[in-house]
Order: structure tokens, then sequence, then C-alpha cells
């Protein structure tokens, strides 16, 4: 008995080692596309790109794309939402912050993806970190059962600033994400992108 408990521990050992070795290897390169981010949840994926931001201040582009998230957007994407608003803010005064429950619905941008429901999960300002978590409504309804967005924001340069998205997600049972990651991702790079070059076109006044 003791044997087989003791083979059955050097195996486990062995599987956490191998786990441990795949993690390092897939954060040392440059891989879009990950399995099994036991990090975030218990066999999600994840999607990784980036979005350049020349000629903008970190904490300018931060502030955009959280406390003035929705009066960026109406300004820099106005067919990108034709509809939004605070649910709950958390003891923020009605205003984006941690905790806060936004609305959203889409204009011609996506028409077809159903209103939805988001939650800001983390809010580091230190490290310019935001995560969106979704609850219901819009993609989930297409097949996510889960995701959470998260954008970083780091300083390459004098008032140039990149953002690292991150969007860990997990799909209905035997469901073919492909098609679905590429609409989510393509009105992600969108929001971004035109976010970035009404900021551009300010600071450039």
């Amino acid at each position: 008995m003791w044997r087989r408990s003791f083979y059955a521990f050097r195996a486990a050992s062995e599987i956490n080692a191998l786990f441990a070795a795949c993690s390092d290897w897939l954060s040392s390169t440059s891989v879009l596309f990950s399995v099994a981010t036991l990090t975030d949840r218990v066999m999600a994926s994840k999607v990784e790109f980036q979005v350049q931001a020349d000629q903008v201040d970190i904490e300018v582009l931060w502030k955009a794309l959280t406390k003035d998230k929705f009066e960026v957007a109406r300004k820099a994407a106005p067919d990108l939402f034709a509809e939004w608003q605070v649910l709950e803010s958390e003891g923020n005064g009605g205003n984006i912050g941690l905790g806060s429950l936004l609305y959203f619905r889409f204009g011609p941008v996506a028409p077809n993806v159903e209103p939805f429901k988001e939650r800001i999960v983390e809010l580091d300002e230190g490290n310019h970190l935001v995560k969106f978590q979704g609850i219901e409504g819009g993609f989930m309804k297409k097949g996510l059962t889960y995701y959470v967005l998260s954008f970083k924001l780091g300083h390459i340069g004098e008032g140039n600033t990149k953002i690292n998205a991150t969007f860990t997600y997990d799909l209905e049972k035997d469901f073919d994400g492909t098609q679905l990651l590429e609409e989510f991702i393509k009105v992600v790079k969108y929001y971004l992108n035109s976010a970035v070059s009404f900021l551009q076109q300010k600071n450039n006044a």
C-alpha cells in the first residue's frame, strides 16, 4: 500500500513539475494563445495582444480607459455603443471605479450582439491595471461562459504608452469559438485604437 501511495505522490509531483515548466516556457515567448491558464481559472484559455499609443501619456490613457471610459468612447467611437450606464458604483458616487457594474448596448459596430453587463473586478492605479469581468449578455450569449478582459499600461519612452490586453475565457463545451473570439478581439481592438487616435488628435490640436 505504501508503495502505491509513494508512486501516486511521485506521479503527481512530476505532473506539477511539467505544468510549471510549460508555464515558464509560455511566459518567455510571444505566444498569443495559451491553454490551461491555471493562475486565473482551471482550464481557461487566454488571448493576448498589444496596442501602441505613441504621443499619449500613460496617465491620460489610463483615465480614458477607466474613469472617463464612457465619455471617451462616445467621442472616439460614436458607432461603438448605442447606450451605456453605471448600474452599480460600489460607493464611487455613480462614477466608474472598483466594483462598478457597467451596462452596454452595442451600436452599428456589433449590431447582432445583445446588451451586456461587465463588472470592474480589479483597478490598480499604481500599476495601471484594470480588469473587466463579463456578468451576463453580449458575447456570453454567443458561446462564452466566462471571461475577463484586462488592460495593463506601460511606458515605452517619453510620452509614449503601450496597452497590454489580455482576454481570459471559457467556452461552452464542444463549441468552436474561433469566429466568436475573432469578433470579440476585433471589437476590443476597434475600441482601443479609436481611443488612442482620439487622444493623439487631442494632444496635437
